[in-house]
């Protein structure tokens, strides 16, 4: 079967831009590599080997902070029977800390990107604050997330969002973390 090619000029301009867009794809690759390592190297720092209360133990400030961040940190260590802690901190459960509030299966059936009825928050929505479809389903296990409030995907990662969109209901696969006491 004959195939039309456009002519060689376009095809290597085509072959420019499919090649520049795969390298960026692979630098953010790269980035997210990086940016996640950090993450977890800061986490590793600051919740598991305690450097910031032990620099400020020491009257400096932490490496990977500044003041502010440092006046987050208790002043000492103490021994309990959970090990070596931060004064004041102690091991829990999440469900000791927070009410879990699991959203509800809205029907997708019912969605609608018109903007009729309440924005719904699903996974993919966590990281952008900006819901992309709507229901004007009334479920009777819904409720809503206000800007401010914590949620979670429960995909893969379990990455806890601070909601900054506006008022929405909350989809299934997705839960509202209320904190027992203020922070």
């Amino acid at each position: 079967m004959p195939i039309t090619l456009p002519p060689k000029k376009e095809r290597e301009a085509i072959e420019g831009i499919l090649s520049a867009l795969d390298d960026k794809i692979e630098l953010n690759r790269q980035t997210n590599e990086t940016l996640e390592a950090m993450a977890r190297a800061l986490f590793q720092s600051w919740f598991v080997d305690f450097d910031p209360v032990r620099a400020k133990m020491e009257g400096r400030l932490p490496a990977e902070g500044d003041a502010a961040t440092a006046r987050l940190f208790p002043e000492s260590l103490e021994d309990s029977s959970e090990g070596t802690l931060p004064r004041g901190w102690h091991y829990g459960s999440v469900y000791e800390l927070c009410k879990v509030r699991y959203g509800a299966p809205y029907a997708s059936r019912l969605f609608n990107t018109e903007g009729r009825g309440f924005p719904l928050v699903r996974i993919r929505d966590l990281s952008t604050h900006n819901p992309e479809v709507f229901t004007e389903e009334l479920h009777p296990a819904g409720f809503t997330v206000e800007s401010g409030e914590i949620l979670v995907g429960m995909d893969g990662e379990f990455r806890a969002q601070l909601w900054l969109g506006a008022t929405a209901v909350v989809n299934q696969r997705v839960c509202k973390f209320i904190p027992n006491s203020p922070w």
